[in-house]
């Protein structure tokens, strides 16, 4: 992409934030008004993210998980009508990361199960109706 390509992106990009985002342009950093550091520092217990307020959907999905919206006097934030800063025990993040692990690692070993169910059926197959006995572990190859 050349350095001109860049500039009419960036110029399109500039077009459409003037047009959804009400109000005059904010002069602060994005990376500095989305710094939650100083919050964390004060909630060590807490894992804290930023949520999404756009759509309702995903903001009740966070507190079904868990996640409760911070008071100001705990540090929260609301950047607009786009985002809120939501916190959650890390006992219970932990968990939900665990739990994301473990599913992640069904998901690689679904194919191996799947290959297992089908080595056996074969084996059967063999077995039942053609008088062949093979064993499965011998036609499954696993690497």
């Amino acid at each position: 992409m050349g350095m001109e390509e860049l500039k009419a992106q960036r110029a399109q990009l500039d077009r459409i934030e003037e047009k959804e985002v009400p109000g005059v342009r904010v002069r602060t950093p994005r990376a500095k008004m989305l710094d939650i550091r100083e919050v964390q520092a004060k909630h060590p217990d807490k894992h804290l993210r930023w949520v999404s307020i756009r759509e309702d959907e995903k903001a009740e999905a966070r507190k079904e998980e868990g996640y409760t919206r911070l008071t100001a006097e705990e540090g929260g934030r609301q950047i607009g009508k786009e985002l809120v800063l939501m916190g959650i025990p890390k006992s219970l993040a932990n968990e939900r990361i665990r739990d994301q692990e473990e599913r992640n690692a069904q998901l690689l070993d679904a194919h191996k199960t799947a290959m297992r169910a089908e080595a056996e059926s074969a084996a059967r197959y063999l077995r039942d109706n053609k008088g062949l006995k093979i064993n499965a572990d011998e036609v499954l190859i696993s690497e």
